[in-house]
């Protein structure tokens, strides 16, 4: 059985606690030197209010891009993938400024925590959510998204990258990573209310905005 970051033997504990150090500040110091350097365009950023919570929702092949674009986050709440191999993200993501992290994923306690994250937006938390993760099939809408904004009655914002010059690595999602001293666009689509009425519509219009169309 897989090593979950919550029950990892105490003997582990040291070597697991030095790499995720590591690695995520490795990381944090990547997307910093990205955010800085990356010459970035917004488009549709007069669709979302800085007083509103949302979920903002990508395929996961772009997470790369949302960090070096986004970079520092308040008041959000994330699920993060449990498993002992993800420790270095845990390290990320609290750098990045995410207050609440939430363990599960699909097929690890995966509603359990969907329970949580619900009950942390209607706090008043935004989220961010790959519906595509955590491993595909790649740009395969799951329903999990269109759950948690139905209970939960926040809008779904879909964010859509194109970064030049990019690189892209041989991964399930092929993710793909802007260059420094490039340009990425960012595009924000109009936020989605999701009702458990409207599901299957929402279904296909999320789709269509998540590919940038």
């Amino acid at each position: 059985m897989a090593l979950r970051i919550d029950t990892v033997p105490w003997f582990l504990k040291p070597v697991v606690a030095f790499y995720g150090y590591v690695l995520g500040h490795f990381q944090y110091f990547h997307y910093w030197f990205n955010h800085r350097t990356i010459r970035i365009s917004w488009i549709g950023r007069e669709n979302i209010s800085p007083d509103k919570n949302y979920i903002f929702v990508y395929w996961h092949r772009y997470f790369p891009c949302y960090f070096s674009a986004f970079f520092h986050f308040k008041q959000h709440a994330w699920m993060v993938h449990p498993l002992l191999y993800m420790v270095h993200m845990w390290v990320l993501v609290r750098l990045l400024g995410v207050q609440k992290l939430i363990p599960g994923s699909t097929g690890n306690d995966g509603y359990k925590a969907a329970c949580e994250l619900i009950e942390a937006l209607k706090s008043g938390y935004s989220t961010m959510i790959c519906p595509d993760g955590p491993s595909g099939p790649p740009q395969v809408l799951k329903k999990g998204v269109l759950h948690i904004a139905a209970k939960s009655q926040v809008q779904i914002v879909p964010l859509h990258f194109t970064p030049k010059p990019s690189i892209w690595i041989r991964s399930w999602d092929k993710k793909l990573f802007p260059i420094p001293f490039g340009h990425l666009e960012v595009k924000i689509g109009q936020p989605i209310e999701v009702t458990t009425q409207n599901q299957k519509l929402i279904e296909t219009a999320l789709t269509s905005a998540l590919n940038g169309e």
